[in-house]
């Protein structure tokens, strides 16, 4: 008995009733993308004999994959690499949803221009909402004290656990230090993943030389969340050593690709090798246990290509899927003849709202 009615139309479907029938909504009866018209149907009792109960679909308890449900990317090549600490500085920015529980997942990766680079890092954030909680930034991953090699990706991951927490923008500012040739910031919303576990499996791989860089996670299980971040520097933009990001292994979804081709610094000429690069960010959620093999492949031999990896295993959810009922003035039943439910369904495919005619024979 279930139509597809527009907002922009009728139509109706009767249902005769012996005794009383039980309609369960179940997830994702409607999906579709945020801001999509709802759908709805109207539903009529004909006799008077039965009833007919509309209840959602209560989920299911087992485990969920965790979710991206957003990202920004900051990538940034500096003009003036051989200035102070103050010069080199990366920021990105994302917005939090209100209500968010989760994680901020910080990938940052910088390459030096000296043959035995030394890093250095100092991280700040700004929050800006209503009464935005501070963030406790982990550290997973820290900066090499001593550089891989030269003008080659080196990296520090940081995460944070947000916990209901309020709509809000988050500035992250990284102060990699002098003699950078560029940097970049990714920033990762995660959710469905408890806020305050320590579990995840983290590595990354560099590459002195060449158009591929190739990571694996060992023991991966199945259905985890695995988060890619990839940067070739030493690569131009224009001219002979010009090189873009090719593609991700086929076990990863591209997120965002690019070069530095317009960004922060503008006056670092296109056609510099060393201060430019191409990138790649993107996401997997393998069904399968066991090792996640991850490759990024670019088109120049000349670049020096750097990636890392982190992953989220799945958590154990009760009520996933959960279809949440609003039920105007508390009914949810039709027990009158020629009643009528109507039920209007949001695109995110869980939020119903059910609206009961009043026949004179019931009860106010």
């Amino acid at each position: 008995m279930q139509r597809w009615i527009t907002e922009h139309q009728s139509e109706k479907d009767a249902v005769t009733a012996t005794g009383l029938i039980t309609v369960t909504i179940p997830t994702n009866i409607y999906t579709a993308a945020p801001g999509s018209a709802r759908r709805w149907g109207l539903y009529t009792l004909k006799n008077g004999t039965g009833s007919v109960r509309f209840i959602p679909d209560a989920g299911t308890t087992g485990l969920q994959p965790a979710i991206l449900q957003g990202f920004a990317l900051a990538p940034k090549r500096f003009d003036n690499n051989l200035g102070t600490v103050a010069d080199q500085v990366v920021s990105a920015v994302i917005a939090v949803p209100a209500g968010f529980t989760g994680r901020l997942l910080m990938i940052y990766d910088a390459a030096y221009n000296n043959t035995v680079p030394v890093p250095s890092f100092a991280m700040t954030y700004s929050v800006t909402g209503v009464s935005p909680p501070a963030l406790g930034f982990v550290q997973l991953k820290a900066m090499p004290t001593a550089g891989t090699a030269f003008n080659v990706p080196d990296y520090a991951i940081y995460e944070a656990p947000l916990s209901s927490f309020p709509a809000a923008t988050i500035t992250v500012t990284v102060t990699g230090g002098p003699r950078m040739y560029s940097g970049m910031i990714g920033l990762y919303l995660i959710a469905q993943v408890n806020p305050a576990g320590t579990t995840r499996l983290i590595t990354h791989s560099n590459v002195s030389a060449g158009n591929a860089v190739t990571q694996a996670l060992t023991a991966l299980t199945g259905t985890s969340l695995v988060i890619v971040q990839s940067r070739q520097p030493g690569v131009s933009i224009t001219g002979p050593t010009a090189g873009t990001f090719q593609s991700f292994s086929t076990n990863i979804g591209a997120l965002l690709t690019g070069t530095s081709t317009g960004i922060q610094e503008t006056a670092v000429p296109e056609g510099n090798a060393a201060k430019n690069f191409a990138f790649g960010i993107g996401s997997s959620t393998p069904t399968a246990t066991g090792d996640f093999v991850a490759a990024a492949n670019y088109t120049s031999l000349n670049g020096r290509a750097g990636i890392a990896l982190v992953a989220y295993p799945p958590t154990t959810v009760a009520g996933a899927g959960a279809v949440t009922l609003n039920k105007e003035d508390g009914r949810d039943t039709l027990i009158a003849p020629y009643g009528s439910a109507e039920l209007w369904f949001d695109p995110d495919g869980l939020t119903v709202r059910c609206r009961m005619s009043r026949h004179v024979t019931e009860a106010p």
